[in-house]
């Protein structure tokens, strides 16, 4: 004979096996970290703890203080190297992972620190280049075709002068 299904259902389990504390709060605790096994990062939800508002707090407040854009952190994010970088970021996420499938290649395995730079730098300069010769090139004939589709050019359709009648 069976046991009933109350016997055999699985509890939901944090941590390394134990059950979950009907009051206490299923983010924290010392599997919070990646990887720490058993509930998984537990990365979302509510605040918990104030370690969790520690975090979070200073989040609110940078993203308060760019919403002005004033201030030496607004300055410093107008820099030209950044905007051009901001250029290129969808070109860069575009290979980043091409970029990091051929890092093995180069035996950079042995120092992570040096693959980390090579990836990155990597990513910038092959990003770049995909901006400048197919990203921005496509760009510029989508726009003309759609421009030409809709029976507009770029500069404003100026009327036609029209010389005084005497």
């Amino acid at each position: 004979m069976l046991p009933p299904p109350s016997a055999t259902a699985r509890q939901p389990k944090q941590g390394r096996g134990r059950p979950a504390a009907p009051d206490e709060c299923p983010h924290s605790g010392p599997d919070r970290s990646p990887g720490g096994g058993g509930g998984g990062p537990g990365l979302s939800g509510p605040a918990c703890t104030p370690r969790d508002l520690m975090v979070a707090a200073p989040i609110f407040a940078l993203i308060f203080v760019l919403a002005f854009d004033k201030g030496l952190i607004a300055r410093a994010l107008h820099a030209p190297g950044l905007m051009k970088l901001g250029e290129w970021s969808f070109a860069i996420y575009m290979v980043h992972y091409i970029v990091m499938c051929v890092l093995p290649a180069l035996g950079l395995q042995e120092s992570p620190w040096l693959a980390c730079l090579a990836g990155i730098g990597g990513s910038i300069a092959v990003g770049a280049l995909a901006w400048r010769f197919v990203e921005r090139p496509l760009a510029e004939a989508l726009r003309r075709k759609l421009l030409n589709v809709s029976g507009q050019s770029r500069a404003p359709k100026t009327p036609p002068k029209t010389s005084p009648k005497t």
